[in-house]
């Protein structure tokens, strides 16, 4: 990053209450940016950015650790892209698994149980610091580090099927020919074009999540929230974050 971007960055990390979308894709791409830079420093030291930002995360849990919030002992990682490889049912039953590790982190019963996630892409980068919570009688929902990106789809094959009423199409078909309906057939062929060619994007692009269980018995959402954002602050300002207003 040139003098500019970093003074840019400097000028959006303090506009953070005021941020709008514009911001965050521009603070995305001067992150994008000092990633770049980051990752060719770690990599002259043969380390990789997840294992730069796994070491911080470790050092936060440290400090954290005398309030019995958090434990190094109970963080874990998985392979989020296998996951989402997965048909639904066996999905749900390796979310269920993950949950369940989330439950026995620390030896206390709840009926609501909360963790902060990380998601990394392909080369390291972080993605977004997140929080998160499931009731003991749902560890197989999907919800938040466990829904998949994207998933917008259009199963329709022609103008006429995206209308959900007869009266509808009859509107439709008798105020536009068939020359009109077949034009309107091809842009909806694109569309659909487009929309798998997305959802294709988001399926490789998360690569490994980071998950770190909090004590149930000192949690609730206000303080899982603060956890969330106070780790969040302290990666931010070593480690570019893609999503930088997440927390």
């Amino acid at each position: 990053m040139n003098h500019k971007e970093i003074r840019r960055e400097q000028e959006l990390r303090e506009s953070f209450g005021k941020r709008d979308y514009v911001m965050r894709v521009e603070m995305a791409n001067l992150q994008k940016k000092k990633f770049k830079s980051s990752k060719e420093v770690n990599e002259l030291e043969n380390k990789s950015m997840y294992e730069v930002c796994e070491e911080e995360v470790k050092k936060w849990i440290a400090e954290t650790r005398k309030s019995g919030n958090v434990s190094v002992d109970t963080i874990f990682n998985f392979s989020y892209k296998d996951l989402i490889s997965l048909e639904m049912e066996e999905r749900k039953e390796k979310i269920k698994e993950y949950r369940k590790k989330i439950c026995d982190a620390f030896d206390e019963e709840n009926e609501r149980f909360y963790y902060i996630w990380l998601t990394f892409n392909s080369e390291g980068m972080l993605i977004v610091v997140g929080m998160s919570s499931f009731w003991k009688n749902q560890l197989n929902k999907t919800g938040d580090l466990f829904n998949q990106l994207g998933r917008k789809s259009v199963t329709a094959q022609t103008t006429l099927e995206l209308l959900s009423s007869i009266t509808e199409r009859v509107i439709i078909n008798t105020e536009y020919n068939d020359e009109e309906l077949n034009a309107f057939d091809k842009i909806l062929e694109e569309y659909k074009e487009l929309l798998d060619k997305i959802n294709n994007k988001f399926v490789d692009y998360i690569d490994k999540a980071l998950v770190i269980p909090v004590n149930p018995k000192l949690s609730s959402h206000k303080q899982t929230k603060a956890l969330e954002k106070e780790l969040g602050n302290q990666l931010s300002s070593t480690i570019p974050i893609l999503n930088f207003y997440s927390h």
